[in-house]
């Protein structure tokens, strides 16, 4: 077959297969062209998910009989004149594909009108090739009707949504927008219902929370930061109060709407600990910086970005939010200030509560009245892990737990008064916290702590590759002194000591997650590096002491209160219930 030129209405219509997909993205490019044109008040009308009506109105600056047939050209725009315009961009459409596209595939009316004219201007086309123009009267500003979308590609019909879908990515569009631009007026119709209308105001803050009402908005935590010329601001989810889904984050740059994964996940590794695990943060962030730091220009939606310096974004939001997070740490704990614990033990002389004993530091004393715990059972010399979530720091905080606590229930939670409050402490929670952290803290200094021998030695046995792996670690593991590991025979081995916090039950994990980090990783790894994930095992099969009465809560309470996270567990759930008596009435 010899090479031609396609015809003008099979291009539109390829194009439009890249630009428009589904009602949302006819909503997106008539929303952008109306604030590209100045638009101060601008109405969305819809039917049926907008398959069968859309409708854009604004204010704006509107055109003429000649820039309103030229419009439906391709590549015919007003916002672009040479390739350098593309690195000092401040408009949102610039390819001229997006109303070609449109009228390609859907029956199109636009109405429009000069301030500077009498009469405006109305042009209908039903396929995209040919066009009627006359004479009308409408107020200034465009009116943009699109109506039967892939009327005449039905193949692209069988492939949208059912109707609520695709309305609730026309309404969340249309949000996106209004969020990004609070002083323009915003009207949003579905099936001649209102779904929002709001009026132009000054703070992003106060737009967000008319867009999102039953957002918990007043308890967000802001983000302000600033690097050379990128600056981020916004609003992120406070700890433990994240969604099942990823599309709760929304990223504006500078005002324009994107999608951006690798901040996404950024934000996820910054909440780590601070939420659970198959939950997402959510927030709104909006970036600001020149037209040279990023390119726009990579698909036709102009959705996806690629930033010039993605790592120096990342870190910046990364610092940004993880501070913030930090930030927050010491305001449910009825304290006014503490130090991180340094890594000591706990010795108590006027209690039996010996797993809280150390035997290499400075004796730190507190005096429990009325607490007499069981002996527990004589055991061999290997220590478990409860001892490690004991360990006591040897400062006390400035400032003793101002909280007024007066029931504990099933030995697990503790409430407080702290009016207008009622506080909730998930005391196994909190313990879990500790005992991370501690941990923790030792792993970032490099070290790994005591080692633990075993009575009888473990065997076991590993395939081919695992088994050379770990033959070329035995030399690293026991020069790092992380455990001691010998080769029985060509697959199998024998572990005769592994660190002191490691419950003796956990050993097969532990095994599994050290082989598999090795030759993931290497050898060159931190050990908290090396050993995080594992941490976080441990903590969810950790069993905790009981908690009795009000002195092992104060003593918990104040453990926590040295933890650089006292807001959520290891596995990102909240230990902090805080509820105001409209609450406990509903």
């Amino acid at each position: 077959m010899s090479i031609v030129l396609l015809p003008e209405n099979v291009s539109n219509q390829i194009a439009a297969g890249e630009v428009i997909e589904r009602p949302a993205n006819v909503v997106k490019e008539l929303l952008e062209n109306s604030l590209d044109a100045g638009a101060t008040a601008i109405e969305v009308q819809f039917r049926s998910g907008g398959n069968s009506l859309i409708q854009v109105s604004d204010n704006g600056r509107g055109m003429d009989e000649k820039d309103a047939l030229l419009c439906f050209k391709r590549h015919a725009t007003s916002k672009l004149g040479r390739i350098e315009d593309l690195q000092t961009l401040h408009s949102f459409g610039f390819r001229g594909e997006a109303l070609p596209s449109i009228a390609s595939i859907s029956k199109v009316t636009l109405r429009t009108k000069m301030a500077s004219c009498d009469l405006g201007t109305q042009v209908e086309t039903e396929d995209g090739k040919s066009f009627k123009s006359a004479p009308c009267t409408c107020p200034n500003g465009t009116t943009f009707t699109v109506e039967q979308l892939f009327f005449n590609v039905p193949v692209r019909r069988k492939f949208l949504k059912s109707e609520a879908t695709e309305s609730a990515h026309v309404v969340n569009c249309v949000r996106l927008y209004a969020a990004a631009y609070p002083n323009v007026q915003f009207t949003l119709k579905q099936d001649d219902r209102t779904v929002f209308a709001v009026q132009a105001c000054e703070a992003v803050s106060q737009r967000i929370a008319e867009l999102w009402p039953k957002r918990p908005c007043k308890s967000w935590l802001d983000v302000d930061a600033q690097c050379d010329s990128i600056e981020v601001e916004g609003w992120i989810c406070p700890p433990g109060e994240g969604y099942v889904s990823s599309q709760e984050l929304y990223v504006f740059l500078n005002q324009r709407p994107i999608a951006c994964t690798f901040l996404l996940n950024t934000l996820r590794d910054s909440y780590r600990g601070y939420l659970p695990v198959k939950t997402y943060p959510s927030g709104f962030l909006f970036l600001s910086m020149p037209g040279t730091e990023f390119d726009i220009n990579v698909h036709p939606s102009k959705r996806e970005v690629r930033f010039k310096n993605e790592q120096k974004l990342r870190q910046l939001i990364a610092n940004a939010v993880t501070q913030r997070l930090e930030s927050v740490r010491m305001q449910p704990l009825g304290i006014a200030h503490a130090e991180p614990f340094p890594a000591i033990n706990f010795k108590s002389h006027d209690t039996e509560l010996k797993h809280w004993v150390c035997d290499k530091t400075p004796e730190f004393n507190i005096k429990i009245d009325a607490v007499k715990l069981p002996p527990k059972a004589p055991t061999t010399s290997v220590s478990t892990s409860k001892e490690i979530i004991s360990e006591m720091p040897a400062k006390e905080v400035s400032q003793k737990p101002s909280l007024q606590f007066f029931a504990l229930w099933k030995s697990r939670y503790a409430f407080f008064n702290e009016p207008p409050y009622l506080l909730i402490l998930d005391c196994v929670g909190a313990q879990k916290r500790i005992q991370y952290e501690r941990i923790e803290q030792m792993l970032k200094k490099n070290e790994i702590g005591p080692l633990q021998n075993i009575l009888f030695p473990h065997t076991f046995t590993l395939n081919q590759l695992d088994a050379a792996c770990l033959m070329e670690s035995i030399d690293y593991l026991i020069l790092r002194k992380i455990c001691s590991i010998k080769p029985k025979g060509a697959q199998q081995f024998e572990l005769h000591a592994l660190p002191q916090w490691v419950p003796l039950k956990q050993i097969d994990v532990f095994i599994n997650h050290l082989i598999q980090s090795l030759s993931h990783y290497g050898q060159s790894q931190t050990l908290l590096h090396l050993f995080e994930p594992f941490l976080h095992k441990l903590s969810q099969a950790y069993i905790p002491d009981p908690i009795l009465n009000e002195a092992h809560v104060r003593l918990l309470q104040e453990q926590l209160a040295l933890c650089q996270n006292p807001i959520t567990d290891p596995e990102g759930h909240k230990l902090w219930k805080q509820f105001s008596e409209s609450d406990l009435l509903r």
